[in-house]
């Protein structure tokens, strides 16, 4: 291997070690951040969440589904009544 091709492989390492630590640091902050939110913040957090997945159409979609496995569910359940009776 040529030194270019070595140094540049370490330069890669390097910045990829620098990236990923910055990155961590990044979580920490918003994990402290969520730590020290008040019941108040995460309420509009998760309405902001609820409102965008309701404006994006995700809303809808998981209520489908959870009609759809409940039904599933009751279905299972009615099975397993007729066979004990």
């Amino acid at each position: 291997m040529s030194d270019k091709t070595t140094s540049k492989r370490t330069l890669d390492a390097a910045a990829l070690r620098a990236y990923r630590a910055d990155w961590e640091a990044v979580a920490e902050i918003e994990r402290e951040e969520q730590r020290r939110a008040t019941v108040e913040q995460q309420w509009q957090q998760l309405n902001s969440l609820l409102g965008l997945a309701m404006a994006l159409g995700i809303f809808e979609d998981m209520q489908k589904n959870n009609e759809r496995d409940a039904h599933a569910v009751r279905a299972r359940w009615n099975q397993l009544r007729a066979k004990l009776t």
